[in-house]
């Protein structure tokens, strides 16, 4: 080998990053031409197109950080990201992909998003996880190891080997939990925001593998030894359903809500070390009295509404409740010292009774043609008003027919046909092509298939909630699991009687009530 030859080093190849994907991943030059380029054309290559042309944001300055491989992460940016109040909106895909080298991570973050999306809540929720992404390594590790999990768990291929799925899903899990170590170091509202994000994935990934108590545990950890003494005044987060958050303007108000509806649910968790039942991880609910508006003109204002008077009723209703349900009695020693009293009771069941009338039409909207792409959220809304409104008058039976005018009917009547109307708007809503038959963070239609299954006394009905369950596969929103949820209403037919104590028991001690 000549000196020349020593000096002259690798053949270099001229390289472009606005190129064809085919070409990024072979390190050549592009002729960028469309719809695919000439040079794969040439090499008998097929083109696999181009990235979605992303102008670089606006950034503003910060101090630098140091991840957990020595490199210096760009400042935060602040991504321009519209709030979704129409619904249209709502429901269209985001396009923004963060540029990752590794051809398996990029997979999995665009199955997280066109897979994922309709399961994760809303568009805000996923818009914020993808701008979040862009600037912080811990995150696109944390979606990319629940794109794959999800993968393996509910999305299994006919001969495909789910093992290179789980090997990413931990590989890329351990390597975002270790970013959370650096995270911890650093304090602030921003980096609040971050953690928030980054447990609400942990959760999720917790979640998929059927770790509820250990999932739930976290979030309360987090809260409380990460989150809280990042606050000003070292407090609960101040929060209300029914106005997005102001005073830490940092932190992400759908984030918080999303935080917020889980822990409606957690509140009834019978590991909860908290002896309220307000709040298991630290958030302050304030309302102010309020009418429910004449009209609604978006699904999310509705839904806010909602969830404030189901927080309501649930802090306000005994845990025993949901527990003793099934004996069928109208005189069991309910109340306790937090429970609502009868005027707050009927002050909270006027107010459901008045949702879904201002609701109704939103409703029927979703029946259409051209509102079918509300339907699920739309039903999903409905069944959790028509639920509480049956626990409520269990718990206080309603005597003023100017609250109800299904009053006029016996009581037995009147709660059938409330059974009968949550099974209908349950089936509509599964058989629509966008229902998701796997995992979802949020409650939905399971918690009020439980109820119905246990409240009605005749066994057509339990029959009928075991038809739409069978419907929903495996789906699992939150702790609530569709095929348990099964077992509990098969043990509470009259030949299976003397097994529904035993389910019970089992569904309460797991949490799924």
């Amino acid at each position: 080998m000549t000196t020349e030859d020593v000096k002259r080093g690798r053949a270099g190849k001229p390289k472009c990053r606005t190129g064809c994907r085919t070409c990024k991943r072979r390190r050549i030059k592009c002729d960028e031409n469309r719809p695919g380029c000439h040079r794969c054309l040439k090499f008998g290559i097929d083109c696999d197109g181009y990235d979605a042309e992303v102008l670089p944001p606006q950034r503003r300055p910060k101090p630098a950080i140091v991840s957990n491989e020595g490199r210096i992460l760009l400042p935060r940016n602040q991504l321009p990201i519209e709030r979704a109040l129409q619904t249209a909106q709502i429901f269209h895909q985001p396009t923004i992909m963060p540029e990752m080298d590794p051809d398996e991570d990029y997979q999995y973050f665009q199955f997280f998003r066109d897979n994922r999306f309709h399961e994760f809540d809303d568009g805000s929720w996923m818009r914020n996880m993808m701008a979040a992404s862009h600037d912080q390594p811990t995150i696109q590790r944390l979606i990319s190891s629940v794109a794959a999990l999800c993968r393996a768990t509910f999305f299994k291929s006919p001969g495909e080997d789910q093992t290179k799925h789980l090997q990413h899903a931990y590989r890329r899990y351990g390597q975002g939990v270790e970013g959370i170590r650096h995270l911890v170091s650093t304090f602030g509202l921003d980096s609040a925001k971050t953690l928030l994000q980054a447990s609400l994935l942990i959760y999720v990934f917790e979640m998929l593998q059927g770790n509820i108590p250990e999932a739930v545990c976290f979030l309360q950890s987090t809260f409380e030894h990460l989150i809280l003494p990042r606050l000003p005044n070292n407090s609960h987060i101040p929060y209300t359903h029914l106005e997005p958050i102001t005073k830490y303007a940092c932190m992400d108000s759908e984030l918080l809500t999303s935080f917020a509806r889980l822990d409606v649910q957690f509140c009834s968790h019978p590991d909860n070390p908290i002896p309220s039942r307000s709040t298991i991880i630290g958030i302050a609910y304030t309302t102010q009295p309020y009418e429910i508006p004449s009209t609604f003109t978006e699904i999310c204002t509705a839904r806010r509404y909602l969830e404030d008077m189901i927080q309501r009723a649930r802090a306000g209703l005994p845990s025993t409740l949901a527990r003793d349900l099934h004996k069928l009695r109208k005189d069991l020693p309910f109340r306790d010292e937090e429970s609502l009293s009868d005027a707050e009771t009927d002050h909270l069941h006027s107010q459901i009774k008045q949702w879904q009338s201002t609701f109704s039409p939103i409703y029927q909207r979703s029946l259409t043609h051209e509102g079918s792409h509300e339907l699920i959220r739309a039903s999903i809304l409905s069944v959790q008003a028509a639920n509480t409104s049956l626990i409520l008058s269990r718990f206080h039976p309603q005597t003023d027919p100017n609250i109800d005018p299904q009053l006029q009917l016996p009581d037995d009547e009147r709660e059938r046909q409330t059974c009968v109307e949550i099974i209908e708007m349950s089936r509509k809503a599964i058989r629509h092509e966008d229902f998701t038959r796997g995992f979802v963070v949020h409650e939905g239609f399971l918690r009020s298939m439980f109820v119905v299954g246990l409240l009605a006394a005749d066994d057509d009905i339990k029959y009928e909630v075991l038809a739409v369950l069978e419907e929903m596969g495996e789906r699992r929103e939150g702790v609530w699991e569709a095929e348990k949820v099964k077992r509990a209403v098969k043990a509470t037919l009259s030949r299976f009687e003397e097994g529904a104590l035993v389910i019970m028991r089992e569904l309460y001690e797991r949490a799924i009530i």
